[in-house]
């Protein structure tokens, strides 16, 4: 699903307001962000399994890993109740 400002499920903002120096005006700025889409993805096209890397040696454990990062995106895995649905 694509959504664009005025129809999107999630939209917020931050505002933040600084000071350089005693005397100083106040600069203020406000960002506004929105959820622009939303896709539902098998766990297995976003995660990767693989042992985590320390200062070139391997760990002993398997680590799960997101496959696509970016800033711009994140993943919310939910679980699915099988009573309530048919597929």
């Amino acid at each position: 699903m694509q959504f664009r400002k005025d129809d999107s499920p999630y939209v917020f903002s931050n505002r933040i307001i600084y000071r350089v120096g005693e005397s100083a005006e106040p600069i203020q700025f406000e960002n506004e962000f929105y959820v622009s889409e939303i896709t539902n993805y098998p766990e297995n096209e976003i995660v990767d399994s693989e042992y985590a890397e320390f200062c070139g040696e391997n760990s002993t454990e398997i680590y799960n890993f997101f496959k696509i990062k970016s800033p711009d995106r994140f993943y919310i895995m939910y679980l699915k109740n099988f009573q309530d649905t048919k597929h």
